[in-house]
């Protein structure tokens, strides 16, 4: 929505500053229709109590884009760490080793970086596979 028409539906004339703040608050409602947050502003929009809810909805999307980041690189981290388990099971005939890749990525995940890099598979290895083929 532009500032235009948003002031064409509430009769308010806003400076470009106040309209960004408002257009912020807009974007957070989601799917909201228009004329109904429109409406909804006429109503309650310039209340406190709005403008702090909004403040916290702001802050926890934060919090979320923060959390969803540390996930990824944890993520990366496990991947990285399971992936020198393989190698070095694989090395070494270290079934242990194999065992602890599997808790760190999944089972399908050890297999399948074993069939990308062309590595021998285990006794362990094809009786999973057998299991997910039955």
């Amino acid at each position: 929505m532009t500032q235009k028409e948003f002031e064409i539906r509430t009769g308010v004339t806003l400076s470009a500053d106040e309209y960004a703040g408002i257009e912020a608050v807009y974007m957070a409602a989601g799917e909201m229709d228009k004329d109904v947050f429109c409406a909804e502003w006429k109503k309650i929009g310039g209340s406190r109590l709005v403008m702090e809810l909004f403040g916290e909805v702001m802050r926890q999307r934060g919090e979320i884009a923060h959390l969803k980041g540390e996930e990824q690189e944890s993520r990366k981290l496990l991947s990285e760490a399971a992936e020198y388990l393989i190698e070095k099971s694989s090395e070494r005939d270290d079934i242990g080793m194999r065992r602890q890749a599997c808790r760190l990525i999944g089972e399908r995940e050890v297999v399948m970086y074993k069939l990308n890099y062309d590595q021998a598979l285990c006794d362990e290895d094809i009786v999973w596979i057998r299991e997910q083929l039955s």
